[in-house]
């Protein structure tokens, strides 16, 4: 298995990788990624889309619990 070497993160004025990115998560992960806390980016923005998400689900089971109206 071949592993990738870590490359450096874009420098501050190219924002084409975050043009590709969910504005919500560009918002909570760009300023920890480009400051080197690259962990750190990507559990905040993966926490952030858990809670969106399960958010959502709730509000799912909420609809169909109540039954139509």
């Amino acid at each position: 298995m071949v592993v990738p070497s870590h490359s450096a993160p874009p420098a501050q004025g190219q924002s084409a990788p975050w043009d590709l990115r969910h504005p919500i998560v560009v918002e909570i992960a760009r300023s920890r990624f480009e400051s080197g806390h690259f962990a750190d980016s990507v559990e905040a923005a993966l926490k952030e889309v858990n809670d969106m998400i399960r958010q959502i689900v709730r509000d799912q089971i909420e609809k169909s619990s109540t039954g139509p109206t």
